[in-house]
């Protein structure tokens, strides 16, 4: 198949193309857009339930390791672990199932969603996490957001102010647990050394008073003793180094008593202080999330949710492990510390032994005893010491947490999104709209290009006119206007038509096409351009050229073929000069018969001598049996094609009925083509125009068409 002879509409469409669709069709693209708006305003309104959203606010803080009093200016810092770690508690049941049981949110909430039954407690906390509890964290704050939506506006502040209180409770109360339980365990130690303390005392007068030693006397001889100082910062030495021993034990036993699923919660406490394991956490907590996160959106055997899950499994295992590892490495810690104890009571010992084998063997008991003694008590003052210490840091108020604002009753429903919905249903209504306007062009058959205009009827197109164009009048010949048809002219002497008197049938395949505004302009502009012309308006049934050129119906056409008029009757002048017009005449004949065909002949005989063209105005091919016998009588015939008026394959048969009839088809005019559409074929009409730099141009511009608003004739 010829490149003339292809569909055009199988080719793929370019961007200008697409954009020339959608302004044509914007009716439809504007209607299918309505259309959707007004659809999902009604089904918002009809069956979307309003949900209320009501939010608290509460801010937390990591509890120091030392008092707040003590600690510096500007050195708080907000973990994100942390943070991420107070959302899944928040979210967790130790927090929600007592809101659930104090709210009684099995039954309110049943009511509320309309249901037959009531949930269970299991179905109210997944429901309640998985729909309606949304918590946030406010940017470089720690500051958190816990919001909840809910179908009620009372029950949606009621849930968020409850959930807060019992977080608030919750963590109040396990911050003092916690440091209850501390404080209980020193003072257990502090008994024990104390006990301890007061069985050396024992010891050390029972040994003064079997010896005869006065306190004056001990004292004197301990420092005349050059080696006794030495000794003594041995013994300061591992009274620091139990101190020591004996912490690292109590964090050892205080971690090592959390079971290991409750491990994570004290990843940012004082007991876990790794960076990887805090790093490792933060990553859980996060993959967490966003595996709840897509478990509200996906099924549970979703490939995505699968992935996360396994991922999060990963997590979970690692961080397990590396708690393990930190418990050993706590337990790695105090042994070692004990360890170091052990070595230096040795080297205590030995150096103890060396002053004993130096001294007399009746102060040998003694002088151990003593130094018992004294290693006793320094060790009871420095846990006394730090009991004080303890027990002041637990009395300071410290204000990890704080109700910032209890929610209220929200006004007004923020669900459904009206705006949103309303946004969503036009942006896919233009795309439905712009779907439905490139299926009609699609679906359309008529003539759009010029290109597929002479490929399908395999004639010249000898012009283009536009939509716009109005009735050249007599002082229009030089406008922008008149310049398509004086192109259309010059193409219709190049294709064959400079004989003198030639008769030219201007025909269209269907009515309402244009063709006589078409003839008559192209006749005003031959005339203008200095040819004498006729025009005959030969469509009897509905004559127009009598409005278009300005003269009476009467006399006319009809007249002279019912033998009523002579031919110098029926001719009559217009206003253009140059331009002659027989009209159609008003009468009982209304059509042309065969019994006419002689009197046209011989009426067209008679005026080719007198004029240089004759241009015959024709009813439509299709339908109308005048347009045939008007054939035969032309010695050429022009079509004139309206821009998307008629399907292709009738413009097709109406070229091939004139071609049947022995008929040249000199060319073909595109008619009323909307000026965007134009494009390239701008030229036809308005895209070359020649420069007025004279007297003439002023003129020219201010002369406007006689006719200026009438419209599209046949």
């Amino acid at each position: 198949m010829s490149a003339a002879g292809a569909d055009p509409h199988s080719e793929p469409l370019s961007l200008g193309e697409v954009l020339r669709i959608l302004r044509e069709h914007w009716l439809v693209v504007f209607t299918v857009a309505a259309l959707a708006i007004f659809a999902a305003a009604a089904w918002t309104q009809l069956f979307m339930e309003p949900w209320y959203y009501a939010e608290s606010t509460i801010r937390v803080e990591q509890a120091d390791r030392e008092s707040d009093v003590l600690r510096p200016m500007g050195m708080q810092t907000i973990d994100r672990t942390f943070i991420n770690n107070q959302f899944e508690t928040i979210q967790s049941r130790t927090v929600l199932l007592p809101v659930i049981e104090r709210l009684q949110l099995e039954r309110r909430l049943s009511a509320a969603l309309g249901l037959n039954g009531t949930l269970d407690r299991e179905q109210t906390y997944l429901y309640l996490t998985r729909k309606m509890l949304q918590v946030e964290d406010r940017p470089n704050t720690s500051v958190l957001d816990i919001g909840v939506w809910a179908p009620d506006r009372e029950l949606s502040a009621d849930i968020a102010n409850e959930i807060a209180r019992v977080y608030e409770q919750n963590r109040i109360a396990f911050a003092n647990t916690t440091q209850n339980e501390a404080l209980g365990k020193l003072q257990e130690q502090l008994d024990l050394q104390d006990a301890r303390v007061q069985e050396q005392r024992d010891k050390v007068e029972a040994l003064r008073q079997e010896l005869g030693l006065a306190g004056y006397e001990l004292d004197r001889r301990d420092a005349a003793q050059p080696e006794v100082e030495a000794l003594r910062q041995l013994e300061r030495t591992l009274v620091n180094l139990r101190v020591e021993a004996l912490a690292r034990k109590t964090r050892w036993e205080q971690f090592a008593s959390v079971a290991p699923e409750d491990r994570l919660a004290v990843v940012n406490d004082e007991l876990v202080t790794d960076q990887n394991i805090q790093q490792l956490a933060q990553a859980y907590l996060v993959q967490q999330q966003e595996v709840e996160r897509l478990r509200s959106q996906l099924g549970e055997k979703h490939p995505e949710l699968a992935s996360r899950v396994a991922k999060l499994r990963v997590l979970r295992e690692q961080l397990d492990d590396l708690l393990a590892g930190y418990e050993k490495a706590l337990k790695i810690g105090y042994l070692e510390a004990q360890a170091r104890v052990t070595a230096l009571e040795d080297e205590l010992a030995r150096a103890r032994q060396e002053q004993i084998d130096t001294a007399g063997e009746k102060y040998r008991v003694f002088d151990d005893a003593v130094k018992d003694l004294r290693e006793a008590e320094t060790v009871l003052r420095s846990m006394r010491l730090q009991l004080r210490q303890r027990e002041i840091e637990l009395q300071v108020p410290k204000r990890t947490i704080e109700l910032l604002n209890l929610a209220a009753p929200p006004a007004k429903a923020g669900r459904p999104n009206w705006a949103l919905n309303l946004s969503l249903a036009g942006f896919l209504g233009l795309l439905l709209g712009s779907a439905g306007a490139l299926l009609l062009e699609k679906a359309d058959g008529s003539f759009r290009q010029v290109e597929e205009l002479e490929g399908r009827l395999e004639v010249p197109v000898l012009g283009v006119v536009a939509r716009e164009a109005r009735l050249i009048g007599p002082k229009d010949f030089d406008s922008p206007g008149a310049e398509v048809f004086r192109v259309i002219q010059t193409n219709l002497q190049i294709a064959g038509g400079s004989a003198r008197g030639e008769v030219l049938l201007v025909q269209s395949a269907g009515p309402g096409e244009g063709k006589s505004t078409v003839l008559r302009n192209l006749a005003a502009c031959a005339a203008l351009g200095g040819e004498r012309v006729l025009v005959i308006d030969s469509d009897l049934r509905r004559p127009t050229q009598h409005d278009l050129l300005s003269a009476e119906r009467q006399p006319g056409l009809v007249d002279y073929l019912a033998g009523q008029r002579e031919l110098d009757a029926v001719v009559r002048p217009t206003e253009i000069p140059g331009l002659d017009v027989i009209t159609a005449g008003d009468g009982p004949l209304h059509s042309l018969t065969l019994l006419h065909r002689a009197a046209l002949e011989q009426l067209l005989t008679q005026l080719r001598g007198r004029y240089d063209r004759i241009l015959l105005d024709s009813p439509p091919i299709l339908g109308v049996s005048d347009a045939s016998l008007l054939q035969p009588l032309a010695d050429a015939v022009v079509l004139v094609v309206q821009y998307g008026r008629f399907p292709q394959p009738a413009v097709e048969r109406a070229a091939r009925s004139v071609r049947q009839h022995g008929s040249l088809v000199r060319g073909v005019i595109f008619n009323q083509v909307p000026a965007r559409q134009q494009g390239a074929y701008g030229y036809y009409g308005y895209g070359y125009r020649r420069e007025n730099t004279g007297p003439a141009s002023s003129s020219t511009t201010a002369a406007k068409p006689s006719i200026e608003g009438a419209r599209w004739r046949e």
